[in-house]
């Protein structure tokens, strides 16, 4: 009906064929079914008008149905200061008490024409409490925002506004330590589900669902609100990292260290959410800020509409203000005395501290500016990286540099050194592989792999040196002591049966063993000058006869397609080792594939 009686704008009002096309046909109404087993039933009358609670076109068409009322509702409260907005069917109007109860008033008679009522169970409403007396005479029915202490039981005052908690410190803290509890429950059921059997699926959630989960709380709260729920979900995130990886990283410092950074940096992604809060909430104000006010023309003219242009924020941020960085900039919204404000710049001037002005020849790209100077829209040539990577950009490559150096300050012949410049941009790769096919590992070379990158103890030659035990040699050839990273056992010359080993460990040079099989080759892996050598040489065959030697034949021609990948996948292995393919002129796609740190 709003739609096609013209009480909408008319871009929204193009979507009449589509809401006739939708909503027009009379539809069968059910009840019950949901987990409980109850049966579903048609219930006796047709839905004729409306949406049904749950469709996907309802929210949509809620939203248009409500426009009118909504514009109404925010422009008398606009005259004062105040505004409205809504989300879905969560209506929120900011302004003083008294104009916002009888602005309230004349909005829910406005709905009540559409069939709405206001559910003043849901409601809530918040005031800062030196202004608590005005609120009290005129908030009527509609209930306090509150939360409870579970320990003390006193009530804290607030509400949330699009998830985010506002109000009292109390309120905001409780409400973020409850998110952290949801999360922490989670997390204990993903650790108990796939802990034990499935470790490498239990990465790939750590790093792609999980460290995820606090980041739109973190970007919209006061970042001294936020600091303490997000160090209990860096806390939350470690223990199943832990679990995930199979290895205990916090023993080990460079290791703690190189956990955050990207792997392109010897890391692992996974990156704390205190470190990341300072950047989150800079990224967020930068998206926001420039937006709020009306960009205008010499003349005064509007440009284009802001999404909040009020007299108080035009106060403290300043129109046109992003328009010249050198001279406005942030500026007068960082010295203005907003709480939001005084973060921004505290924030910004703790990250420039902790870089020290670049170390050597560092790339900075933001952080060497001044807060007020900070760009905070891409450049009219072309879009620029967000300034959340701008920033994290900068102190990542800061670390990085710090711990190049410090490797590069050790004894040439020392484990650490030898093991940092052995690593190359890909050597972390299995780290982002899905546990499918061929790169899928057992929980055991999972973390036998992870150790191996990140310069921890082997878990099963950890135990073994502990016990004493010794590498048995074929021959004569002395028993070689079992020490905890395992780097013996990997270079060990002469050890019987040692090529079934290889092949058997190294997914490489599994995956090389099983294509030369499929192609006949006979598969042999030696040990020479501190290289694994695999040597593949064609048998002799002869000229395939009948259908079921050319089916042979086709699945060999298969197979030979499958070497050109060869290359890629044995330079993402971390053993330190060299495949050599000794084949025919006409399969001889890959050559020599050294692997990092050769």
């Amino acid at each position: 009906r709003q739609l096609s009686d013209g009480s909408v704008p008319g871009e929204i009002r193009a979507l009449a064929r589509l809401a006739h096309a939708t909503l027009g046909p009379q539809a069968p109404v059910f009840a019950g079914g949901g987990s409980g087993g109850a049966p579903l039933t048609q219930l006796p009358f047709r839905s004729s008008e409306g949406v049904q609670q749950g469709s996907v076109e309802g929210s949509y068409f809620f939203a248009v149905a409500i426009q009118p009322a909504l514009v109404a509702l925010d422009a008398e409260l606009a005259a004062v200061g105040g505004a409205a907005r809504a989300g879905h069917d969560d209506v929120y109007a900011v302004g003083p008490p008294a104009l916002v109860a009888a602005a309230l008033s004349r909005f829910e008679a406005a709905l009540a024409g559409l069939g709405l009522h206001a559910n003043l169970a849901k409601s809530a409403c918040w005031i800062d409490p030196r202004s608590a007396d005005a609120l009290e005479g005129c908030r009527g029915a509609v209930p306090l925002g509150s939360v409870a202490d579970p320990a003390t039981g006193a009530l804290h005052y607030g509400l949330n506004i699009y998830g985010v908690p506002v109000g009292s410190p109390g309120y905001v803290g409780r409400t973020l330590a409850t998110k952290t509890d949801e999360i922490a429950g989670i997390s204990n059921k993903l650790i108990t589900t796939l802990g034990s059997s499935a470790k490498q699926s239990l990465w790939v959630l750590t790093r792609r669902s999980t460290i995820f989960r606090f980041f739109y709380l973190i970007s919209h709260s006061y970042l001294s609100d936020s600091l303490q729920a997000a160090a209990a979900f860096d806390d939350i995130l470690a223990r199943q990292a832990t679990v995930a990886l199979g290895v205990s990283v916090s023993t080990d410092a460079i290791a703690s260290r190189r956990l955050p950074l990207p792997i392109a940096m010897h890391g692992t992604g996974l990156r704390k959410q205190v470190d990341l809060a300072p950047a989150l909430i800079w990224s967020a104000a930068s998206l926001a800020l420039p937006h709020l006010l009306d960009t205008r023309a010499a003349d005064g003219s509007v440009l284009e509409a802001g999404v909040l242009d009020r007299p108080a924020i035009a106060a403290r941020v300043g129109h046109d203000a992003f328009a010249d960085m050198d001279a406005h900039g942030w500026r007068s919204f960082l010295a203005s005395g907003s709480r939001l404000g005084r973060d921004l710049a505290s924030a910004w001037h703790a990250m420039q501290a902790e870089l020290g002005g670049g170390q050597g020849d560092t790339e900075v790209r933001v952080l060497r500016l001044p807060p007020g100077s900070v760009a905070p829209a891409a450049p009219a040539a072309g879009r620029r990286p967000s300034l959340l990577a701008d920033i994290t950009g900068d102190r990542e490559r800061c670390r990085f540099d710090m711990l190049n150096a410090e490797h590069a300050a050790m004894p040439p012949g020392s484990r650490p050194r030898g093991l940092w410049f052995g690593l190359g941009k890909e050597s972390g790769l299995f780290l982002e592989a899905l546990p499918r096919a061929y790169a899928a590992f057992s929980p055991a070379e999972w973390a036998e792999a992870v150790a191996r990158y990140l310069g921890l103890p082997s878990p099963v030659c950890a135990q073994l040196a502990a016990a004493g035990a010794r590498l048995a040699r074929s021959g004569s050839q002395r028993p070689i002591p079992v020490e905890a990273y395992g780097d013996a056992l990997a270079a060990a010359p002469g050890v019987a049966h040692d090529h079934v080993a290889k092949l058997r460990h190294n997914p490489a040079l599994k995956l090389l063993a099983s294509l030369a099989r499929g192609l006949r080759w006979d598969v042999r892996a030696a040990r020479g000058r501190g290289h694994l050598w695999l040597r593949a040489r064609r048998r002799a065959a002869g000229r395939a006869r009948g259908p079921a030697a050319s089916a042979r034949a086709h699945r060999r021609s298969r197979r030979r397609a499958q070497w050109h990948g060869l290359g890629a996948l044995a330079r993402a292995d971390v053993v330190r080792a060299q495949v050599d393919l000794v084949l025919p002129h006409a399969l001889r796609p890959v050559g020599h594939a050294p692997l990092p740190g050769r």
